[in-house]
């Protein structure tokens, strides 16, 4: 059996840095960066903001469901969306079903201004 050693990593990767001029070529201790983990980015979806629910929630139209289809969305409660008329305003919203009327509404909290 061969005996191998394991090399052991640094806690600091080393790379070379230029200080000064070329000729001054030094090696600098740098930490190693942290990379977080992507967050899925909330896709978006037309809203018309002037079709509200009793509570005020954005009932889906037309241009709402061809989004989904477009993007290929699995409709569900509590999914976080980016809602958008296209033309004025936009806001963050979260997917819900409206038992009253039978079909997904988008709750959201302010609207802003483009």
């Amino acid at each position: 059996m061969v005996n191998a050693k394991k090399k052991r990593a640094d806690k600091y990767d080393t790379k070379l840095a230029i200080n000064g001029s070329f000729e001054d070529v030094i090696k600098v201790m740098v930490a190693p960066t942290k990379q977080e983990p992507e967050k899925e980015k909330s896709p978006t979806l037309f809203a018309d903001f002037h079709n509200n629910d009793n509570e005020g929630r954005i009932r889906f139209t037309n241009g709402t469901l061809s989004d989904i289809k477009r993007l290929n969305l699995e409709i569900k409660e509590g999914l976080e969306i980016i809602l958008d008329d296209g033309e004025e305003f936009i806001a963050n919203g979260v997917i819900e079903f409206s038992k009253e009327e039978n079909i997904w509404v988008m709750k959201y909290d302010k609207m802003m201004h483009r």
